[in-house]
């Protein structure tokens, strides 16, 4: 990610407890997000920080719309995601180039990057659905079902539920429903 993703804070030190707002917007390349679902559209930030007492205090709002494939039909499609985060920059703390998850202020600057890629990644579904609804795909030959049909038998009970099965059917014999 580019150096695009950090904050100027000289003015939050200058004017402690003012809140500044700001808008960062950055459109990932190739590489950006290496292991991430590809973006659709620009990433953007709404970033408000203020500083008292030696701390500044930044809120953010990342949100962005990234190609993603269904865990269902695997088909492609674009998701918003849209995640907040609170952190907290000491001035006192002293850069570590081998500590990448510190906050530190440098030359009265904060950079975002490691925590807007953070969120993103945190706020992606464990199992992408293209709508909840998804039929999937069919599991004997794999056609997806939200298209068309297929003529496999689907009559086959899972082994772990064929006890349950035959309990449903004496009590579907007995009238009971």
């Amino acid at each position: 990610m580019p150096a695009v993703l950090t904050i100027d804070v000289s003015q939050a030190a200058i004017r402690p407890g003012q809140i500044f707002r700001q808008q960062l917007s950055y459109i990932p390349e190739t590489g950006d997000l290496s292991e991430d679902p590809k973006s659709a559209e620009p990433v953007t930030i709404a970033v408000e920080y203020s500083f008292l007492k030696g701390v500044y205090l930044v809120k953010g709002k990342v949100s962005a719309r990234m190609g993603m494939e269904c865990g269902r039909c695997l088909e492609p499609f674009t998701h918003l995601l849209e995640a907040e985060f609170i952190e907290q920059y000491d001035t006192e703390t002293v850069a570590d180039e081998s500590d990448s998850d510190a906050n530190v202020v440098v030359a009265e600057r904060i950079d975002l990057t490691q925590k807007v890629r953070a969120v993103l990644l945190g706020a992606v579904p464990m199992k992408p659905l293209c709508r909840d609804d998804c039929p999937g795909l069919c599991g004997t030959c794999g056609v997806p079902l939200a298209e068309a049909t297929c003529g496999c038998v689907q009559d086959e009970i899972d082994p772990r539920l064929k006890d349950l099965a035959h309990l449903m059917e004496g009590l579907k014999k007995k009238g009971v429903e």
